[in-house]
């Protein structure tokens, strides 16, 4: 309770240094939220136009290369991947490309 009574006495003496470490705390909150808002969409969320996001899969070309060991990259000919996907019942291209 004496703790409380300190601060509350300090913020009555100096008001503008609370409003101040309000402000910060609020944009942090908010820069913080919409940053999660960003990640979330572009990141976490399924593309749009997909009927069905839990049947989406990624395919990878791995491959065993001398003295490096095994490599994965999700570098696949389109073409080829799909000329070879007997299973499925469509193919879609999605690529993500982040701006340099």
């Amino acid at each position: 309770m004496q703790d409380l009574r300190y601060a509350l006495r300090g913020i009555r003496r100096q008001p503008w240094f609370a409003a101040a470490v309000a402000l910060t705390f609020g944009l942090g909150i908010g820069a913080n939220a919409a940053m999660f808002g960003v990640v979330d969409r572009l990141f976490l969320r399924p593309p749009s136009g997909i009927g069905q996001p839990e049947r989406v899969v990624r395919l990878y070309k791995r491959q065993t290369i001398q003295g490096f060991g095994v490599q994965t990259s999700p570098t696949l000919s389109y073409a080829s991947s799909k000329a070879k996907a007997l299973t499925t019942r469509s193919t879609r291209l999605y690529r993500f490309n982040l701006p340099r």
